[in-house]
C-alpha cells in the first residue's frame, strides 16, 4: 500500500443522492484530504492520508487517537461480544498501560473509508492500533448507538469481516441499507462529491466514534 497525496480533484456533481461511482468517490476523499490539510492542527484527526487500491478506486483512512482515558464497557455491563480486533501488520504496536479496572489509553482508531462496487457506495471498515484485544465495538459506540449497531439500525449492524484491501480482520457497517438512507437525507439534487461524503459519514460516523471535526466542516463548507 502507498499512501498518496493526490492533486486538485476534476469538478463532479453527484445528481443521484443514493450512490457515488468510483470517479466521484476519489474526487470525494481527494477534497476532504485536502482540506483536512488545510485546517491540521485544529483537528481531532490525528492523520488523513489516501492509500492506494492497485485493483480498485485509492480509500481515505483517517486515524483517530484517543488521548483521554476510555474506559472499556464490558467490564461492567457483561454483554461484550468478546471479539478479537487484530492489529494491522504495517502498523507499529505501541505500549499501553492498562489498570485492573479496564482503563485504556493511547488507543489509536483508523477508519478505512472504501468504495464498495457492488453497492456503489462508500463502506466504513475499523481497526484498532495499539491494543490487540481492545473491542472496538464496545471501547467506540456510544450508548445511544449500541441497540441499533448490535441488531438492524439505519445502517445495518456493525460486523466483522476481512478488509477488502489489507485482508485484516475488521469491524465494517454493512452497506445494504446506505443507498436508502443517503436517498432520504440527500434528495436528488446535484451536489458536490464532497459533499455526498459529508452526508454520508453524518449518518454513519457518529454510531462508531467518527464525527467531522468542526473546522473541517466549516472549512467544507466554503
Amino acid at each position: 500500500m502507498t499512501a498518496t497525496t493526490p492533486g486538485r480533484p476534476p469538478a463532479f456533481g453527484v445528481p443521484i443522492q443514493s450512490h457515488i461511482e468510483p470517479p466521484e468517490f476519489v474526487a470525494a476523499i481527494t477534497a476532504l484530504h485536502r482540506t483536512w490539510a488545510e485546517v491540521d492542527g485544529e483537528s481531532e484527526w490525528e492523520d488523513v492520508r489516501i492509500v492506494e487500491d492497485p485493483y480498485g478506486p485509492p480509500f481515505l483512512r483517517i486515524a483517530r487517537r484517543l488521548d483521554a482515558t476510555v474506559v472499556d464497557l464490558s467490564s461492567s455491563n457483561g454483554e461484550s461480544d468478546q471479539v478479537e480486533a487484530v492489529v494491522p501488520e504495517d502498523d507499529d504496536e505501541e505500549a499501553l498501560e492498562r489498570s485492573p479496572s479496564g482503563v485504556r489509553s493511547g488507543l489509536v482508531v483508523l477508519y478505512d473509508i472504501v468504495y464498495s462496487p457492488s453497492y456503489r457506495v462508500p463502506v466504513l471498515y475499523l481497526t484498532c492500533r495499539g491494543d490487540s484485544s481492545a473491542d472496538i465495538h464496545e471501547i467506540l459506540t456510544p450508548a445511544l448507538h449500541k441497540p441499533q449497531l448490535r441488531s438492524t439500525g439505519p445502517l445495518g449492524a456493525l460486523s466483522l469481516t476481512d478488509h477488502p484491501v489489507t485482508g485484516i480482520l475488521a469491524y465494517f457497517v454493512h452497506p445494504c441499507r446506505t443507498a436508502e438512507a443517503m436517498a432520504a437525507v440527500g434528495g436528488t439534487s446535484t451536489r458536490a462529491p464532497v459533499e455526498y461524503l459529508s452526508l454520508w459519514l453524518g449518518l454513519v460516523g457518529p454510531g462508531v466514534g467518527l464525527a467531522i471535526p468542526v473546522a473541517l466542516a466549516e472549512a467544507l463548507r466554503r
